[in-house]
């Protein structure tokens, strides 16, 4: 699950249980609500969760001179996996939990000619809707 579209939460559905975790991957679960048409739980516990439990920063290549992110790549002989090329759009675009892959990604578009960055997560935008939040292995 994504909040903010840089924030993967500690957290995930099993048997239409939300299981909220104490870290991301494989962490203990600290909060358990059943998913039905009737809302469990409130805003505010949600809230409490996030900001005390680390989450995971997630990370985007955008195109440099536009506010386009990476979605994907096409080739033009698509069997033979020859001529790749990127695909660039606003939404639906490749998240990555590590730093590192999406590095990895990064030096390949460059190596090809595309001025490209990583988008690291935006920490004012998830501040405005849930106050700070931290995260694992994240330095601001």
């Amino acid at each position: 699950m994504v909040l903010c579209g840089c924030v993967g939460l500690s957290a995930y559905v099993h048997n239409f249980d939300l299981r909220m975790l104490d870290k991301p991957n494989q962490g203990e679960v600290m909060k358990i609500y059943k998913l039905t048409e009737i809302i469990q739980g409130t805003r505010e516990e949600v809230v409490e969760w996030l900001q005390q439990f680390p989450q995971m920063p997630l990370y985007r290549i955008q195109h440099s001179a536009s506010k386009l992110y990476l979605c994907g790549f096409n080739f033009v002989d698509r069997e033979q996996k020859l001529g790749r090329y990127p695909v660039f759009a606003r939404e639906d675009y490749h998240i990555y939990k590590q730093h590192e892959a999406a590095e990895d990604i990064l030096n390949m578009l460059k190596e090809d000619g595309y001025e490209v960055e990583i988008t690291e997560p935006d920490l004012e935008l998830v501040k405005s809707h849930v106050g700070p939040v931290t995260f694992v292995g994240f330095q601001e």
